[in-house]
């Protein structure tokens, strides 16, 4: 019988004293993981971190102070081939994840569980792309794990959210 190799997730953090844009980011491959990590060897860091950049950018516009954000990527290998990473960012006590075209709950489920047990979050806030295919029903999933919908004008007041952010956005309690 094969023994069953556990799965992890590997976070990858920008240096908090450093500010984007960011042409080369500094990465730190923190050493609080689940387990061992289990990234392929292929997995390109710097881009994705980049990506993470992006993310940010395009959700908060200039509503925010750079200083406050913490960028992350949450990786998860789910099969030989197959890598789920999200994009986060965190202010304070609050969580915002870009949700994956390849999302999983399994490892959706243990990017909550992390950020609970290790951040010190209290607040998830899911962005989904709205030009997302299965946006309808990625929003339905959300919303059967308890995440409800953010109107807009409550996004952009208190959430700092720009109003030209491409993403509907689903808010998650821990308390």
């Amino acid at each position: 019988m094969k023994k069953k190799k556990k799965k992890s997730i590997s976070v990858f953090s920008l240096n908090p004293q450093q500010t984007f844009p960011l042409p080369n980011p500094t990465l730190r491959l923190l050493s609080n993981l689940i387990s061992a990590p289990d990234v392929p060897k292929n997995f390109n860091c710097g881009g994705d971190l980049q990506s993470c950049c992006k993310f940010c950018e395009d959700l908060f516009g200039n509503c925010i102070n750079e200083d406050d954000i913490t960028l992350r990527i949450f990786v998860r290998q789910l099969a030989e081939k197959m890598v789920v990473s999200w994009n986060t960012a965190q202010i304070k006590d609050r969580l915002y994840i870009k949700v994956p075209l390849n999302a999983s709950k399994e490892s959706f489920i243990a990017l909550l569980d992390y950020a609970e047990e290790n951040l010190g979050v209290t607040e998830v806030i899911a962005c989904i792309e709205r030009q997302q295919q299965n946006c309808n029903s990625t929003v339905k999933a959300f919303q059967f794990m308890g995440f409800e919908r953010i109107q807009p004008a409550i996004a952009g007041e208190t959430y700092n959210v720009s109003s030209k952010a491409p993403f509907l956005c689903l808010g998650y309690d821990f308390e």
